[in-house]
């Protein structure tokens, strides 16, 4: 008797696939919707050999997070016209619309930011948009001037606003178009004083012109008054 024996075999597969795709090789057929939410899947199937013998194939399916969004770690862009935006996923290569590649970028513009990442073969995006501010600069329209209580006793802008404007001036006039003050600092402060005097009671008209920190103009005119 010329016995021959044939083995068994047990044949183990490596793979890898993007959350939410399906797996359709080696006669495994893994549907798209048994990817999602998970981290890897193992499968086996009980085969033929050529001989007839019983053979084991096994896989073990790696599945890559595609999860991916962008947050700001900034409360309110429209403070200092300036946010930093964070992607936030498990992939480790990753590049803004900007071209910097970094976690965390910071931006001076609204607009529509996108981050596209890679893992393995498994590309993945996601977008922020930042919207356009409503720029407005509110300023009072009567001062207080030398009464020592150190209240209101300055006509000038908020410290809110000044990060905001980048070229300014203004012109304070009187009631007669005589230009009373004038100064192309935005850090400025004036009391109601003419020529070393305070006049009270008198209502002046101002004109402001700046620019924002996007190039924009904006003008402003009103009237202010000295009590």
């Amino acid at each position: 008797l010329h016995l021959t024996v044939y083995p068994e075999y047990e044949v183990n597969l490596q793979a890898v696939v993007c959350e939410g795709d399906g797996y359709h090789q080696h006669g495994f057929n893994i549907p798209a919707v048994q990817t999602i939410g998970i981290d890897e899947v193992e499968v086996s199937q009980n085969l033929q050999s050529q001989h007839n013998c019983d053979s084991v194939v096994n896989l073990h399916l790696t599945v890559v997070d595609t999860s991916i969004a962008i947050v700001s770690l900034t409360e309110d862009f429209c403070e200092e016209y300036s946010a930093d935006l964070s992607v936030e996923t498990n992939a480790t290569n990753y590049v803004w619309s900007t071209g910097e590649t970094t976690p965390v970028i910071t931006v001076n513009q609204p607009g529509l930011y996108t981050v596209t990442a890679t893992q393995d073969n498994c590309i993945i995006s996601a977008q922020y948009q930042i919207q356009k501010c409503e720029f407005n600069v509110y300023l009072p329209n009567a001062i207080t001037p030398g009464l020592g209580d150190g209240i209101n006793d300055y006509f000038c802008i908020h410290d809110h606003y000044k990060a905001m404007i980048e070229d300014f001036e203004i012109r304070i006039y009187s009631r007669w178009g005589e230009l009373v003050y004038y100064s192309d600092d935005k850090d400025f402060k004036w009391n109601g004083e003419i020529k070393g005097r305070i006049i009270r009671q008198v209502i002046y008209t101002y004109l402001i012109n700046f620019t924002d920190k996007r190039g924009i103009p904006h003008q402003l005119t009103g009237n202010i008054t000295v009590l």
